[in-house]
């Protein structure tokens, strides 16, 4: 992308140059033209969630002709400047190196603020001691499937009209334990998973953790070097994970790295970005009104998505002979997560952006069927051509969108344990004990478990929380 638009404003300027026959005033004008291509996007945002009398303003037939007359006006002021533009110039330049100066620093503040948690991280290494195999033992593989955003029963029936009964049903005839009333113990995807890999709260993790922080640096070694994966190294365990397409999650590192083939055409999901903060919005947005050749292909990202979930679901299921054990599988699927890409029989769809709630409802249930279906076929596979009964843990990072605080936390939470009595589990069990409790029963771990505690916080402020008190009644608890 630097390099496109680099090459596309030299190009501009020499244009410009080649027609004007005057160096300051080709810069002056390629300025305008500049800033009007690179802010209509970013303007354009900030009007949708700008409401006059109920109406958004972030609207193309409201911006756009205010912005080609600020343009038409622009050039006009730029084409009849007279006298000497260089102290001008020189202005501009200075605004121009200023403004580059903010990224830049930003950049390297976030490489700083990287490079001193990964420090701090290391020197807190969690007791590999703690795990030991018992003489003769043949250690289970163990598979810990996160489904994006993948709800609980009651919220799936209250928010989506979806009875998903018999496929917890079906989970519990081939041996799950289904948690009835959990919940996940933070909101958003890096907290959760922070906390369920490292056993334990955010406050116990991270050293003098700053509520009013939006700096979420500090997860990044919770997350891709957590302490559930250092002591099944420290055993023996190969690791198993896959492409996301999120770099934060993704443990690109692990012994075996698992990613669809190299596909060519159509645009990165950073590139889609970049268009859509330019005047190239008005493109992508009006695509069905103009000629195919004029609008980028903005739908890559979310085929590409589908394929990340496909390929997942259809090389899970193989790992019990591809991959030599014992391994630990981190599958971290982004479904039922919008934006839905799948529809119920898996076929490729694009839903446009932003949707409305039945849009939304109607997405996130389609693409839930779908998952459903692949997900018993994938376990029951896992389980039948697996050598050493293995560890299966099905479990939402957190609840679905547009939910209430406790809705947004409420998720599927399933267990495959081979040998476990019943007695160790319960409908409320949490993800933050997860790993206590496959610890202390396979590895003779001597973790205690937890209270099972669950905290609300929005993004813009992550580290917030608002304890959510769970109102599911245990009591109702099926049979396991």
């Amino acid at each position: 992308s630097l390099l496109v638009t680099l090459a596309g404003g030299i190009l501009l300027f020499l244009l410009l140059k080649l027609v004007l026959r005057n160096t300051e005033k080709a810069a002056l004008l390629f300025a305008v033209l500049w800033a009007w291509f690179f802010s209509y996007g970013q303007v354009y945002h900030y009007l949708e969630q700008t409401l006059v009398f109920g109406m958004s303003l972030g609207r193309h037939r409201l911006l756009l002709p205010v912005w080609l007359i600020l343009l038409a006006l622009g050039l006009w002021w730029a084409l009849t400047r007279r006298g000497e533009l260089a102290n001008l110039t020189t202005a501009m330049n200075l605004v121009g190196m200023v403004l580059l100066v903010f990224p830049v620093f930003q950049i390297a503040w976030a490489e700083i603020r990287a490079q001193s948690a990964w420090s701090q991280a290391k020197q807190t290494s969690p007791d590999s001691g703690a795990l030991q195999l018992s003489a003769g033992q043949t250690p289970p593989d163990i598979y810990y499937i996160i489904l994006d955003a993948y709800g609980r029963q009651d919220i799936l029936q209250d928010n989506f009209a979806y009875d998903n009964s018999a496929f917890l049903e079906q989970l519990r005839e081939l041996g799950f334990y289904v948690a009835r009333c959990s919940l996940s113990n933070y909101a958003q995807t890096e907290l959760s998973l922070s906390s369920s890999l490292n056993f334990d709260y955010l406050p116990a993790l991270m050293d003098d953790l700053d509520t009013s922080s939006t700096d979420r640096s500090g997860l990044l070694p919770l997350l891709q070097d957590s302490a559930a994966r250092r002591m099944l190294e420290a055993l023996g365990y190969q690791t198993v994970a896959f492409e996301t397409g999120y770099t934060w999650i993704q443990w690109e590192d692990a012994d075996v790295y698992l990613a669809p083939d190299g596909e060519l055409g159509g645009l990165s999901a950073f590139e889609v970005m970049y268009i859509e903060s330019t005047a190239g919005l008005a493109l992508t947005d009006m695509a069905s009104k103009l000629p195919h050749t004029l609008v980028p292909d903005t739908s890559f990202p979310k085929q590409h998505q589908r394929n990340r979930i496909l390929f997942a679901l259809d090389s899970l299921g193989n790992l019990p002979d591809s991959v030599s054990g014992p391994k630990f599988v981190y599958a971290h699927i982004i479904a039922p997560h919008d934006p839905y890409v799948l529809d119920q029989n898996g076929n490729w769809v694009d839903i446009s952006e932003p949707m409305d709630d039945a849009t939304f409802q109607a997405g996130y249930r389609d693409e839930l069927v779908y998952l459903n279906q692949r997900v018993l076929a994938v376990v029951k596979k896992i389980i039948q051509e697996s050598a050493t009964p293995p560890v299966i843990i099905l479990q939402g990072d957190h609840g679905p969108g547009r939910a209430s605080h406790e809705g947004r936390l409420k998720i599927l939470n399933a267990y495959y344990l081979p040998g476990v009595s019943t007695e160790a589990l319960y409908p409320s069990l949490t993800p933050a004990n997860t790993f206590r409790l496959v610890f202390n029963q396979y590895f003779g771990g001597s973790f205690a478990l937890l209270e099972d505690q669950s905290y609300y916080s929005v993004y813009d402020a992550p580290y917030q929380f608002e304890e959510i008190i769970n109102g599911c009644d245990a009591g109702e608890n099926q049979a396991p």
